[in-house]
């Protein structure tokens, strides 16, 4: 005869599942973080030194932080001969890894 799945423990390895796939997302993100800190362009390197500890959101939701009052202006919109694109480039790459 059969055992009946207790639901308890079926809550509990899907309760489970969700953190280590929450984890694995947030290791990535934090990864993710360190190739854009790599590729940010330097002159004083003011800019480099701002990133912040990565900032959860919500699920599969992150913030990557960066205080330089700039950063938007070189890291989104690319006003850098150095990154002239931006990372929006870089991220479609990370999205397109994560997918696969």
């Amino acid at each position: 005869m059969k055992k009946i799945p207790d639901f308890r423990d079926i809550k509990k390895e899907m309760l489970s599942l969700k953190k280590r796939v929450d984890s694995d997302f947030e290791e990535e993100v934090e990864k993710l973080k360190d190739e854009i800190v790599i590729i940010t362009p330097v002159d004083t390197g003011f800019l480099k030194s701002s990133f912040q500890n990565v900032m959860k959101i919500s699920d599969f939701k992150y913030k990557i932080i960066n205080t330089a009052n700039y950063s938007e202006s070189i890291l989104i919109d690319g006003k850098s001969q150095q990154l002239p694109h931006g990372i929006i480039p870089h991220i479609k790459n990370w999205q397109n890894k994560l997918k696969r």
